[in-house]
């Protein structure tokens, strides 16, 4: 027991430099991917701004800011990928909107965490444009956000934390 309060204290004094920001919304892009890319992007970040969302790409930041980010933000939305395997450092009862393709019945591991850590969990499923004509389901299409669906889902989410 006494090497978890060790790790857990060492954490959180890695980002303690006063001049890091951390948000309590945040969105994280995958622009900067080259595959799985959300093709309205533009028009989505519009959508999440407009509920006080803070755009972010988790590739731009340390480990140790990524958990900074992640212990400080209540409301998370990312496109299923890593970048949501850090609601593994989100506080119980915050809550995560994961953004899926089409016709993805399968994978619910973040699903599966957001339950155990007590999170709330939304997801979204989303027209995917493959780049793969041969196959039925395409882990690597890209996506296209239906924004009345993501608008609906992000008042949903707000309103059941309140």
């Amino acid at each position: 027991s006494n090497y978890y309060s060790e790790w857990d204290e060492d954490l959180s004094t890695l980002f303690k430099d006063e001049t890091f920001h951390l948000w309590d919304k945040i969105y994280v892009s995958r622009s900067k991917a080259s595959i799985r890319k959300i093709i309205n992007e533009d028009e989505v970040i519009k959508v999440v701004n407009s509920y006080g969302f803070k755009t972010i790409w988790f590739e731009d930041y340390s480990f140790a800011q990524q958990f900074g980010i992640a212990k400080n933000t209540k409301y998370l939305i990312a496109q299923h990928g890593s970048a949501l395997t850090n609601l593994l450092f989100m506080n119980s009862g915050s809550s995560v909107l994961e953004l899926k393709n089409q016709g993805d019945r399968h994978n619910h591991c973040y699903f599966s965490l957001s339950s155990e850590l007590k999170i709330n969990y939304f997801y979204q499923f989303n027209t995917t444009q493959s780049h793969n004509s041969k196959v039925v389901y395409d882990n690597n299409a890209d996506i296209i956000v239906d924004l009345n669906v993501l608008e609906r889902n992000i008042k949903k989410m707000i309103e059941s934390t309140i």
